[in-house]
């Protein structure tokens, strides 16, 4: 990869700026400039890294992020449309979508830098409603909320009915965010290159509705009905971020995005061992 420009994204954490000044000084070093996003600017100071305007993200050739999966789901959802790598280095607990310690930065980058590395490309989640579309690299929910009764939720699958079902909401997730909110709501762990997405109902008032997994090949349409008033909208979160409150027989229809998410693999990585470790059956090291 001929790269010129890699964008730095951290969580913000004064554990990291050791690193950081590491990566960008070996960086400048081969002539590559480093920059972060604006609103992160005084948390770079001092490290060699300038800001990048946001309308100008598209020029940077890589994201180099330091944080645990939710810092690097954020860097690649603001990068996610121009099909920007993502190498990560786990600043978290285990972090299943980072590919080398904080230790072992430099040793990544050279290793990059020289083309000695792999691309694994995700899934996500191309969510549409009310005209507008949104992209999900973990999951999309149809939550209740706050309101202080659960929900009568449709559920069509390539235009059939499968169910209806009351819950205080559905998660559609990817194999990436099968770990996530999905595993806290009771449904199956994926293998994150599968070609499949899951429906799990969150607090199913019916000893029948259990998790689905369904191809990716397929549209699948949540609506919510049978609302109590006119001000009980339920939310529909993409990411863990409200999007929408969602009026009475509105459909979501969710389904395979043209986007995708985009990690740099320097090493072999074991989903398998990270899960175990993450889930507290292991305590070796990554």
């Amino acid at each position: 990869m001929n790269c010129k420009n890699i964008l730095i994204v951290s969580k913000n954490s004064a554990a990291a700026l050791p690193f950081i000044k590491e990566a960008a000084a070996y960086l400048a070093s081969r002539d590559i400039n480093t920059y972060c996003v604006p609103e992160k600017s005084k948390f770079f100071e001092g490290t060699g890294v300038i800001p990048l305007p946001c309308d100008e993200l598209h020029k940077a050739n890589a994201a180099l992020v330091f944080g645990g999966d939710g810092t690097i789901l954020k860097a690649a959802g603001l990068l996610i449309d121009y099909g920007t790598p993502v190498l990560g280095i786990n600043m978290g607990t285990v972090g299943y979508l980072a590919d080398s310690e904080p230790c072992e930065v430099v040793k990544a980058l050279k290793k990059f830098l020289s083309g000695d590395y792999k691309i694994e490309k995700r899934s996500t989640l191309k969510v549409s409603t009310e005209g507008k579309s949104y992209i999900g690299i973990n999951e999309a929910v149809v939550y209740r909320g706050a309101l202080g009764h659960i929900l009568t939720l449709n559920v069509k699958i390539d235009g059939q009915d499968i169910e209806t079902i009351r819950a205080d909401g559905i998660i559609v997730s990817t194999p990436t965010g099968s770990t996530a909110y999905n595993l806290s709501a009771g449904g199956p762990i994926i293998s994150p290159l599968s070609h499949t997405f899951v429906l799990t109902p969150i607090c199913a008032h019916s000893l029948t509705a259990r998790p689905v997994v369904v191809g990716d090949e397929s549209v699948i349409t949540l609506t919510a009905s049978n609302f109590r008033s006119k001000t009980d909208n339920p939310s529909l979160d993409v990411d863990g971020k409200t999007v929408i409150r969602l009026p009475e027989n509105c459909p979501v229809d969710i389904k395979l995005a043209s986007q995708k998410l985009t990690l740099i693999r320097t090493r072999p990585t074991s989903f398998y061992k990270a899960l175990k470790i993450k889930l507290g059956a292991s305590k070796t090291e990554r």
